[in-house]
């Protein structure tokens, strides 16, 4: 009885005892890069670009003691058939992942115009599971009519490979 009351009390202390964690820190150097032609000739670049992170305490648990962290922006931009940007939209994730399984656990969105013939009228972020959405939609100012409706979504994989 003696030896297994020792037991229980020696898995509790080391169930419950604090975990040493480190980082891994990502150069801001990695880009993917995709190009959508549209029927008028301009077309949408998109980037992905990675940031320097750190994982934070708050999402270490006994469970994600070999968990990774990465953070990437994915930019979509908006350009004319000659070349030139109109506008943009980037969605933030930070990832977490361990090999089995990756989440998001946090978003963030944000935008630009580069001339003022496009305005944005409304942009929002989600995150779900393992991916990140910025919902944009963006008018023309000359010709109101001409609004588009951009999403970008960034996906973590269960190894940190981001799409």
């Amino acid at each position: 009885m003696k030896n297994i009351i020792t037991i229980i009390t020696t898995l509790a202390i080391i169930l419950t005892a604090p975990v040493n964690v480190s980082a891994q820190m990502v150069n801001n150097t990695d880009f993917n890069s995709q190009i959508i032609y549209l029927e008028n000739g301009d077309y949408l670049e998109t980037k992905i670009q990675s940031e320097q992170t750190k994982l934070p305490l708050s999402e270490i648990s006994l469970f994600t003691r070999s968990a990774k962290q990465i953070t990437k922006t994915k930019t979509s931009t908006y350009k004319s058939a000659s070349g030139k940007s109109m506008w943009s939209v980037s969605i933030t994730g930070t990832f977490t992942y361990n090999g089995s399984s990756a989440k998001c656990v946090s978003c963030s969105h944000s935008s630009k115009t580069y001339t003022t013939n496009w305005t944005i009228k409304s942009i929002s972020s989600s995150k779900k599971d393992n991916s990140a959405t910025a919902n944009v939609v963006a008018v023309h100012t000359v010709n109101g009519s001409n609004s588009i409706k951009r999403y970008v979504t960034i996906t973590c994989s269960k190894n940190g490979t981001i799409s």
